[in-house]
């Protein structure tokens, strides 16, 4: 093991002993394990203090964003004012296609397509303009809109070609 690496991992159990649930030293890296509620504070700390001062962090994996669309973003995890916003409600827009795309209908998927736009729109706006916990949203929400796009796209392809031949 190298000497940087050992002594980031002390570093680390030293700042955040009882966040991180597992610590690792393997393949020349250090994998760390901690809680959600603790993961952007740690995050942030990783960022900021003397000690760490990391430019770079590379797969930062499982965050649960399974809140994600119900409202919880501007409800509870970054509203625009507190107490929330009324933006909360453009999730409800969401379920407009809902019944089209279950029955698999191409023309559903077509305009859905167009109308995922608005939402792709919004997350651009947002991840220019927020900072913080709005932003890494706004950000999710460009990546699941692009996501999405390209998954009907892509769809509507492939039933075209089924009925072509």
């Amino acid at each position: 093991m190298s000497a940087k690496l050992e002594t980031l991992s002390e570093n680390l159990q030293k700042h955040f002993g009882d966040k991180i649930k597992s610590l690792k030293l393997a393949l020349g890296e250090v994998t760390i394990e901690v809680g959600a509620p603790d993961y952007l504070g740690l995050m942030i700390a990783l960022r900021d203090e003397p000690d760490f001062r990391f430019e770079e962090l590379i797969d930062l994996c499982g965050v649960d964003y399974s809140t994600y669309g119900d409202g919880a973003w501007e409800l509870w995890l970054a509203p625009l004012r507190p107490g929330g916003s009324w933006l909360v409600l453009k999730a409800v827009v969401l379920l407009l296609p809902l019944m089209g795309v279950l029955k698999e209908k191409v023309y559903t998927y077509q305009w859905s397509s167009m109308f995922i736009l608005a939402f792709f729109g919004e997350g651009v706006m947002r991840a220019w303009s927020d900072t913080g916990l709005s932003q890494q949203l706004a950000m999710l929400e460009v990546v699941l809109t692009v996501a999405y796009f390209t998954s009907v796209v892509l769809y509507v392809r492939a039933k075209r070609l089924q009925l072509s031949s």
